[in-house]
């Protein structure tokens, strides 16, 4: 399936563009030599081990996932500090995948997107922490509606038609967050060094 040399360009670059991960595009993707592909191509490649990246973070979450089941119920708090031991990372880094795979568990239209390379783990993060606020079915109604166009966003993007299809969904919702959110507006001072201090503004969009 992946045995093409990339020769003059495009037939051989729109075929690996549209290849899904697997463990044969991870063994062509490791076994072709850069050196050998034409600009077009190349950018096939960094796309194809990025795809291939999201597809390893996929299953990864599914390890996590049943670490997280076997652990005693006290226990369950102490998986990331065990996964933060054995990779070498923070905690704080560690809970991050312990969360990532708690929400790709909950949504299992994201984790399939992220398997298929569809969307990277920065925008599947995105997707779970943009709607952990509202209730399970507004939700998935959010990532149904977004997801086809996700591969073709960038993370801001993905963001804003996050925020455009919750307000579709539930309009006065939204409206009653932002009234709420008024309500934290706010001016702090934070010292800094040399005899220095920042000044930062919680406002209103407008009024910002």
């Amino acid at each position: 399936q992946y045995s093409f040399f990339f020769s003059d360009r495009n037939p051989e670059a729109a075929i690996l563009e549209g290849s899904r991960p697997s463990e044969d595009l991870l063994a062509f993707l490791r076994g072709f030599d850069p050196a050998d592909a034409d600009g077009p191509a190349l950018l096939e490649i960094i796309a194809g081990w990025e795809r291939v990246a999201a597809w390893a973070a996929a299953h990864q979450a599914l390890a996590v996932t049943e670490m997280l089941r076997r652990a005693p119920g006290s226990r369950v708090e102490f998986v990331a500090d065990e996964i933060s031991a054995r990779l070498g990372t923070s905690r704080r880094a560690a809970q991050d995948v312990v969360d990532l795979a708690t929400g790709l568990d909950a949504f299992p239209a994201v984790h399939s997107a992220l398997g298929r390379g569809d969307v990277d783990r920065r925008k599947a993060q995105l997707l779970l922490t943009g709607t952990e606020h509202l209730p399970t079915p507004t939700a998935r109604a959010i990532h149904d509606a977004v997801l086809p166009q996700a591969p073709h966003l960038s993370a801001p993007q993905l963001r804003l038609a996050v925020r455009r299809a919750e307000a579709g969904l539930d309009p006065a919702a939204t409206a009653g967050r932002a009234e709420r959110a008024r309500h934290d507006r706010c001016v702090r001072m934070v010292p800094a060094p040399d005899a220095m201090a920042w000044i930062h503004a919680l406002l209103p969009a407008p009024d910002a």
